[in-house]
């Protein structure tokens, strides 16, 4: 299966955030995957 997920850059409080290496948890319900995903501004 694939997924997409679309995020706009933006803190729990709606700050954008720095360019950076962030860490995405994707929990189903055969576990949790985690992955690394890159942000350039």
């Amino acid at each position: 299966m694939i997924y997409q997920l679309a995020w706009d850059g933006r803190d729990n409080r709606g700050k954008r955030v720095s360019s950076g290496i962030y860490f995405v948890r994707l929990e189903h319900s055969h576990g949790t995957d985690t992955e690394r995903m890159v942000l350039l501004r």
